[in-house]
């Protein structure tokens, strides 16, 4: 209890009212101390330190019950569930914490706590996902939370994706995948950056759709190709199939002065590159008739054996001179 007054006097004497007994009043009144959070209790230590023998701290009064902290807890991980890492090794994690207080009172008399409230609500700040190199997360960001102490601690994940790539396929020459490249900006987006795919000659590379793709100079389609736009889902890969170019050959059968022979067509072909021209014994045929008319063969440059070239803009050219 705690003294409020006391009438009853010091060195006080008895007066002389015969009729009327003195009376005199001590007040109390029952006594709370107040906790604060930085100075919790345990319970049954005394009040005073001094006085062992006197009141006692109940429970609720200890750290616990005075500091609360909500803690949300962001991981990163790969589709199969693998954690991403740091620089140093570690799994990438960010912790957030959001501290509460309150103060207590306690009545010495009835072991009762009284509880203040607990400091305002607080937010949780926005954690913007990082870009993670070949990958593409679910979600750019987890957003702002307002928390209280009564809020449950949370985890969020965010998983992250592998990016396709772009895949040229030419035959008999083994290539590497080209990685669709990361937004810098963005880490649930593919950027925008396009490499070239190689030229190589008597191929010609097209898209899933056998479309052609476009020279990165029309003029010297040496310096490479466009690649094809991403799809809409970045996880899926871009084929470039490397076509074999059709090329096309001709003969004309000419006199020695270069004029072709009256009545004598031209002998065109068409074929893949680097496949055997097809024509030979056509052309043997026709020399062979022109002989029987009384030509003589003066030289041919069909070759024996020969193939269709690599050079999708000239066309091959023999003449047959009699």
């Amino acid at each position: 209890y705690e003294l409020v007054s006391n009438t009853y006097p010091t060195d006080g004497v008895f007066d002389k009212d015969v009729n009327t007994d003195q009376e005199f009043t001590v007040t109390l009144k029952e006594r709370e101390v107040p906790v604060t959070p930085d100075q919790p209790k345990t319970p049954g230590t005394p009040v005073d330190p001094n006085n062992p023998e006197g009141p006692k701290y109940p429970a609720g009064l200890e750290e616990k019950d005075l500091n609360k902290t909500v803690t949300r807890t962001i991981t990163y991980v790969y589709e199969d569930g693998t954690p991403v890492l740091n620089e140093d090794g570690t799994p990438k994690v960010v912790t957030q914490e959001a501290k509460f207080i309150r103060e207590a009172k306690v009545n010495l008399v009835t072991g009762e706590v009284t509880y203040g409230d607990w400091t305002p609500a607080q937010d949780l700040a926005e954690v913007t996902s990082p870009v993670v190199k070949g990958f593409v997360a679910d979600k750019a960001s987890v957003p702002a939370v307002n928390v209280t102490a009564d809020s449950k601690d949370t985890t969020e994940v965010v998983t992250y994706k592998p990016l396709g790539s772009w895949v040229p396929n030419i035959p008999g020459q083994p290539t590497d995948p080209i990685k669709y490249p990361n937004d810098p900006k963005d880490p649930t987006k593919p950027g925008t950056e396009k490499p070239k795919v190689p030229y190589v000659p008597g191929f010609t590379p097209k898209d899933k759709d056998g479309n052609p793709l476009k020279p990165v100079n029309p003029n010297n389609p040496e310096e490479g190709y466009e690649v094809p736009n991403i799809p809409t889902n970045p996880g899926e890969d871009t084929p470039i199939n490397y076509v074999k170019d059709t090329q096309k050959a001709k003969t004309t059968f000419v006199d020695e002065k270069g004029n072709p022979i009256p009545g004598v067509a031209e002998i065109t072909e068409e074929g893949e590159s680097e496949t055997p021209l097809t024509k030979e014994d056509e052309v043997k045929a026709k020399i062979k008739e022109l002989e029987n008319k009384g030509y003589e063969l003066v030289s041919n440059t069909y070759p024996t054996d020969g193939v269709f070239d690599k050079d999708v803009n000239t066309d091959q050219e023999f003449t047959v001179t009699l």
